[in-house]
């Protein structure tokens, strides 16, 4: 896959953060990325354009990361999602898990935890 066409969502609350993520992964050449700060606003910008990965804050405003999670996976499997979580109970994984979450990153993660992250599951999705 052509980094230069492949479409990231980043959905996260946090000014800061989602910024942060925009300029590493613009910078890194990962793809065109946007960023969404509530479950709607994601919701409206995934119908709109489809994307291949979600970066998903757990604790995203609204709804909540898993629930829009839950709704990309619903929507399309081929999207990859990767959920951005600050814990990680048991439980919490096991509802990733099923909903089909592809990864998860626990927060706070380096520019190289963030880097192979993207790239494990854009390898996963080439390999499909």
């Amino acid at each position: 896959m052509n980094a230069s066409s492949l479409k990231i969502l980043v959905a996260e609350r946090v000014d800061v953060i989602s910024d942060l993520l925009e300029t590493v992964l613009t910078f890194s050449r990962a793809g065109n990325v946007f960023v969404a700060r509530t479950t709607e606003h994601a919701e409206i910008m995934y119908d709109m354009h489809g994307y291949k990965v979600a970066l998903i804050d757990l604790d995203l405003l609204s709804a909540g990361g898993l629930s829009l999670a839950q709704s990309i996976k619903g929507k399309s499997h081929d999207t990859m999602v990767v959920l951005m979580a600050s814990y990680a109970d048991p439980e919490t994984i096991d509802l990733a898990r099923d909903i089909g979450v592809d990864d998860l990153l626990i927060k706070p993660f380096s520019y190289d935890d963030l880097s192979n992250h993207v790239k494990y599951v854009i390898s996963r999705k080439d390999a499909t």
